[in-house]
Parts: structure tokens; C-alpha cells; sequence
């Protein structure tokens, strides 16, 4: 039941991207055949619309929606600010609230997205990564034999996790990756196995291990969920 609320997830996320993917070449033929009036060229192909468009993409998926409503929302006002003329008490509240609003989300979202199912009050810190690195870089080190996943987000930032020297949790436990204009390093051990269902959008998450070695534990695996944008994910091992 979980790998097929992860699927949907993933498949939801593609959906929406083809649709706006779709929305933009049409925009684009509108535009080039002189269609497309000449006053919504400066508003649609800017990075106000881009902006939003992103944050549509990530509101789908559960672990990243707080991120996506913060900047659909941001996109959406920033682009009716360059369309109407707002008076100036309004211009001064629009980033107190724009950061105002994006403590609220954090502060709710972190206390609902526990990690799923597996995690209780019993586990050890080691045995999940909860890792966010914002214009900034972290190293973290996990040492465990019941890994069961966690979330990484960088955000114009990047960090190395190595679990090198860790053993999963048996089953499927999910790493829910995002990258946006920032990356990852992850150091798993060479005989794990691996399963990447992440959407990526200029950008990627690659499984760089120079060799895969079989081990006995074929029932454990990881699985690898989340979105790239303009950012990637490494994945390596020490052989």
C-alpha cells in the first residue's frame, strides 16, 4: 500500500508538470504567431510566473507542499504586484507576511510529517535523517542497523550523508529528497539496493556506486522519492 501512495504521488507530481509543460508550448506558439497580445509577454514569461509554476509542481507532493504554497503563493502576489499597483501601506506588509506565513506552514508541517509508518518513539536518532540545509552546507554521519529513510531538503544549499556504514530496516524505507539550486551527497554501502522514483526538473539524482556488490538482505531496500529543481542528488559508495 505504501510503494503504491508513493507511485501515485510521483505520478500525480508528472502529471503536472506535462500539463504546464503543455500550458507553455502553447503560450509559446501563441507568442511566436503574434497571437499572444504584446502587454502579457513581459507577465507570462517572467520569473514571477516562473516562480509560481514551480510551486504548483511541488505543492503535489505531501513532503514538499509547504515549500510549494509558499512559493505559489509569493509567485502569484509578486506577479499581481507588476500587474496592478498596490498602494504602499500594502507593499510594506507583503514580506512580513510572506515570512509570516512561511513560519506558520513550517511550524505545522513539522510537527504532522513525522517520518511514516516506521518511525515511533522507540527508534534511535540514527536510525532516520531529517536534514535541511538553506544557504548552507551540512555533514552528517549515521551509524545504525535499522535505517529506515528521512528527508533531506536543500535550498541553495548542499550536505553530505553518509551511511556507509548503516544497515536498512527490512523492507522498503523511503528517502524523500529536494533539491532546489542546491544538492546532495549520499554514501550508502555498496551492496544496498536502491530504487529512485524522484521527479526531476533540470536536474537529476544519479546512482554513481562504481560497483554493486550482492549481499544476503534482499528484502531491505531504499527507496528514493522527491523532486530536483535546477539541484541533484549523488548517491555513492566507498568500493
Amino acid at each position: 500500500m505504501k510503494t503504491t501512495g508513493r507511485k501515485n504521488i510521483t505520478c500525480n507530481s508528472r502529471v503536472v508538470l506535462g500539463a504546464l509543460l503543455v500550458i507553455l508550448s502553447i503560450l509559446l506558439l501563441f507568442n511566436n504567431f503574434d497571437i499572444l497580445p504584446p502587454a502579457w509577454h513581459s507577465y507570462v514569461f517572467s520569473w514571477q510566473t516562473l516562480l509560481a509554476i514551480v510551486g504548483l509542481i511541488l505543492i503535489v507532493p505531501q513532503n514538499t507542499r509547504v515549500t510549494g504554497i509558499v512559493l505559489a503563493t509569493a509567485g502569484i502576489l509578486l506577479l499581481l504586484a507588476k500587474i496592478y499597483v498596490f498602494p504602499n501601506g500594502l507593499k510594506k506588509l507583503f514580506w512580513p507576511a510572506i515570512f509570516l506565513i512561511t513560519g506558520v506552514l513550517i511550524i505545522v508541517n513539522n510537527r504532522k510529517q513525522l517520518l511514516p509508518g516506521k518511525v515511533d518513539q522507540t527508534n534511535r536518532k540514527d536510525d532516520y535523517v531529517d536534514d535541511l540545509s538553506i544557504f548552507g552546507g551540512s555533514e552528517q554521519r549515521f551509524k545504525t542497523d535499522n535505517f529506515m529513510g528521512g528527508r533531506i531538503t536543500n535550498i541553495f544549499g548542499g550536505s553530505t550523508i553518509d551511511l556507509s556504514e548503516s544497515r536498512l530496516a527490512p523492507g522498503a524505507s523511503n528517502l524523500n529528497v529536494l533539491c532546489i539550486f542546491g544538492g546532495s551527497k549520499i554514501i550508502v554501502p555498496a551492496g544496498w539496493k536502491l530504487r529512485i522514483e524522484a521527479v526531476s526538473i533540470f536536474g537529476g539524482i544519479s546512482d554513481k556506486r562504481k560497483q554493486i556488490v550482492a549481499t544476503d538482505n534482499e528484502s531491505s531496500e531504499l527507496v528514493i522519492t522527491g523532486i530536483t529543481l535546477f539541484g541533484g542528488c549523488d548517491i555513492k559508495s566507498y568500493l
